[in-house]
Order: structure tokens, then sequence, then C-alpha cells
């Protein structure tokens, strides 16, 4: 990872990635992001999900659904998004 920014405010993120192998790096955007809580687990809720790699993009959307798009993350993360 490169590069990485957090817009608390818009609720967005862009994440830059340099990988082995690719010529060019791999831009990764997070479009609204929300955290919640159940069942006393913090949970990062993703919105839409977007690469500089249109095939990434289709696997994403065919493979990723938004229910899957739940990551418990340790209860600190609250105060820094």
């Amino acid at each position: 990872m490169t590069e990485i920014r957090i817009d608390t405010k818009r609720k967005t993120a862009q994440v830059t990635l340099e990988l082995r192998g690719e010529k060019e790096a791999l831009e990764v955007k997070l479009k609204g992001y929300k955290l919640t809580s159940h069942d006393g687990k913090t949970l990062l809720e993703l919105g839409r999900v977007e690469t500089s790699r249109e095939w990434l993009n289709l696997v994403i959307e065919d493979f990723w659904k938004p229910a899957a798009r739940k990551i418990e993350v340790p209860s600190f993360i609250k105060a820094i998004l």
C-alpha cells in the first residue's frame, strides 16, 4: 500500500496499491461506509467499491454482494472513522 486517504465527513476512502508484477498501481475507492454495532461487536459496513481495473469491478459486482460487505473491526476504529 503506497497511499490511503479517508474522508470521515463524506464517508469515503481511497487506497493506492503497488502490486508486484503490475505496471500500474491499483486504485481502490470506497464510496460510503458506516459503523454499526451488533451483539456487542463493531461492524464496518462498506458501500460501493470501485477500482481502476474494469475486470475487478465486474468481479466485485458479481461476487461481493452488499450483505457480505460487513466486516467486524476493533472498537477503537469508531474513534478513527
